[in-house]
């Protein structure tokens, strides 16, 4: 989050306020789906273990893409935010949970974490 108020600052900066909620919208809406997906995984682990099936995989991301979906053309409508301040609040908040996957989670290096 702290990534998607940076770049609605710096749209307030160099464009308008109207630019900066909107990119803080569209960060939210990435955000929401982010959080959706997590809280999927998590409460799957709690209730089946570690693995998950395909099928169950597959249907936590396709309603992900729905609630995507439906925020985002909700945001469109309305006339209130400007569209590339949404897509850009959106591509922002996925560009900073990959770079965040990428560079700051730390990943096994062995499968048994022996030495």
């Amino acid at each position: 989050m702290g990534w998607v108020v940076a770049c609605a600052l710096a749209g307030a900066a160099l464009f308008d306020s109207k630019v900066a909620l909107a990119v803080l919208v569209g960060g939210a809406i990435g955000s929401i789906w982010t959080i959706y997906m997590a809280m999927t995984l998590f409460k799957h682990s709690l209730t089946h273990g570690v693995r998950m099936s395909a099928a169950s995989f597959v249907v936590a991301w396709v309603v992900k893409l729905a609630l995507t979906v439906s925020l985002l053309v909700i945001a469109f409508r309305s006339k209130v935010f400007e569209p590339f301040g949404l897509l850009g609040g959106l591509f922002g908040s996925m560009l900073a949970y990959w770079g965040w996957m990428v560079f700051r989670v730390k990943h096994a290096d062995r499968a048994d974490d022996s030495k």
